[in-house]
């Protein structure tokens, strides 16, 4: 809630010197905080909050944000340029601290995959499932593994999986669905 606080009141300075209003939420309602004087005081409906949406999320309450272990952003941001050896290397720091973290068992099996290290990525993924059994981006890699390892089943387990995780289409899932689309289209000819 003092983040929060603090990231409105710094954006708020910015938006109220353009002459807009500012709305901050507290336990009840959103109040403006900042803004023009014609708009000062109006009072907006609560939205409900994140963790009250019914949506699936891929990181579980117990998970490390990348803004507060620099080893994991580290990580994320090797992957995002391709460099899986780097990547494992900050994610092998990251579970030093952090060794029940979901995500981190997961980056790690997906540089490993892309490595074509399937035994160690196969680990990876299974514990990122053991520590978070909703984690949809280990179910949708870990099944798209499974058919690169010719064990269309085991993927179709984790879409599966995944039909009863997501609740609104998530990306995961339909990921997984045209991999297995294809994967059979291949298999046919």
């Amino acid at each position: 809630m003092a983040r929060q606080l603090l990231l409105a009141l710094a954006v708020g300075g910015a938006i109220a010197a353009a002459g807009t209003a500012l709305a901050v939420r507290d336990a009840a309602s959103w109040q403006v905080v900042a803004g023009s004087s014609h708009e000062a005081g109006m009072t907006y409906a609560a939205a409900p909050a994140m963790h009250d949406w019914p949506i699936c999320s891929a990181l579980s309450p117990a998970t490390s944000i990348d803004g507060s272990d620099p080893d994991l952003a580290a990580g994320r941001t090797a992957l995002g340029i391709g460099d899986w050896k780097m990547a494992l290397a900050a994610l092998k720091l990251a579970e030093m601290r952090d060794p029940r973290n979901a995500d981190i068992q997961h980056l790690a099996g997906y540089a490993y995959q892309r490595l074509g290290l399937f035994g160690p990525a196969i680990r990876h993924y299974q514990q990122a499932l053991a520590f978070n059994r909703r984690h949809r981006s280990a179910h949708g890699d870990l099944g798209e593994l499974y058919l690169a390892l010719k064990e269309p089943f085991k993927s179709e387990a984790h879409l599966a999986m995944l039909e009863d995780i997501c609740l609104i289409p998530c990306e995961e899932l339909a990921a997984l669905k045209r991999a297995i689309a294809s994967y059979r289209a291949l298999a046919v000819h």
